[in-house]
């Protein structure tokens, strides 16, 4: 028996990577017939999605069907019926971070009058799976799993099935969340550190970089990821660009080449006029407290702790370092309370300076 409108089943669960808090994915199915007509259907993920019709991502109340003869396919988000297709639309719904649950769509087409097939053509992201099957309690087709790309084609010569469903489930699908980047300069090194509290499928980052008044990023390195891990990750990567003033931004890129941005960071790196050794901060402090000083040229530096006797007590730096602006967070567990010095001896240059620590 023929049947006007029947329906099949669309399964879609699919995977992918949202760097920010904003979570963008948007995926199409292009339905086809074998005489010229096609259309690509939007659907996916993104967080300021609505089940109605969104016009700031693209979504519009298209018309019904033509007559009879005319191809057209169409997300619908009314009943199955054809008089029951007032509107259309496209289709990307994201309830919230992590992705869970699965939401139901519905899809109608019409056949050119010379047609005898419809295809469906797809590229799904990493890891994802699509099963195409007919709506019945048993299913008279099925088109398996499918992953990738690739075009499956409905066989239905005689024309049986205009219509479908779409589910789409969201299950254990997690973004890659970035909790913190941020930037500090070590003499003439640049540091950076970031951390992730989830990664899904998450390749790696590349880390980019631009100096003031120049006009592209540049590539200077990459740092593994996770791939995907539900707990907190932490990255770091160190760069020595010269002097200047400088932004630093990440690459974000999913296993199958999809990337995202992070915000930036900001640098400054200068050659010290003079040597310079500043007070410590905070002062008094407990039980941690930041040493800075500066050298204007490369040399050996020798940072030390002394009791109010004069007595040596720990050795902070004794290495080579460049010209360049330098600190030292100094931990006092061990210590009593009371009154210390630190020195600074590089080259020709000293400078002696008093630190309380109040337990």
């Amino acid at each position: 028996m023929n049947r006007i409108f029947s329906v099949f089943m669309v399964v879609v669960l699919f995977t992918t990577l949202s760097f920010s808090q904003t979570a963008a994915v948007d995926l199409i199915i292009n339905v086809a017939d074998n005489a010229g007509g096609s259309r690509f259907l939007h659907y996916g993920l993104d967080l300021t999605a609505t089940t109605g019709i969104d016009p700031h991502l693209g979504e519009i109340e298209l018309t019904i069907l033509p007559p009879p003869g005319i191809f057209e396919a169409v997300w619908s988000l009314s009943p199955f019926g054809v008089g029951n297709i007032a509107t259309p639309k496209d289709y990307r719904n994201a309830p919230s971070f992590p992705f869970t649950g699965q939401i139901s769509h519905r899809l109608v087409w019409q056949y050119n009058a010379f047609a005898t097939q419809i295809s469906f053509s797809y590229n799904l992201p990493y890891e994802a799976t699509l099963l195409i099957t007919s709506n019945d309690a048993t299913p008279i087709w099925s088109s398996g799993t499918l992953t990738g790309s690739g075009t499956y084609v409905v066989p239905d010569s005689n024309h049986q099935f205009s219509s479908a469903r779409v589910f789409v489930n969201y299950d254990a699908i997690l973004p890659v969340e970035l909790t913190s980047f941020t930037s500090t300069v070590t003499g003439t090194t640049v540091n950076l550190k970031w951390s992730t509290a989830s990664e899904l499928n998450n390749k790696g980052f590349e880390v980019e970089r631009i100096a003031l008044k120049q006009t592209e990023w540049q590539n200077i390195g990459f740092v593994q990821g996770a791939g995907t891990s539900s707990s907190t990750n932490q990255y770091s990567f160190t760069d020595k660009p010269g002097t200047g003033k400088f932004q630093y931004r990440l690459r974000q890129i999913d296993f199958d080449g999809t990337f995202a941005y992070s915000q930036t960071v900001d640098a400054e790196i200068t050659i010290p006029a003079e040597f310079i050794l500043n007070q410590n901060y905070p002062n008094p402090f407990n039980p941690s407290t930041t040493i800075r000083y500066s050298i204007p040229e490369s040399g050996f530096v020798n940072l030390k702790l002394y009791d109010v006797l004069g007595n040596e007590l720990k050795s902070l730096v004794n290495t080579q370092q460049e010209a360049g602006q330098y600190e030292f967070v100094f931990d006092a567990a061990g210590l009593a309370s009371g009154v210390y010095y630190y020195r600074i001896q590089s080259g020709e240059f000293t400078s002696t300076k008093k630190l309380i620590l109040m337990k």
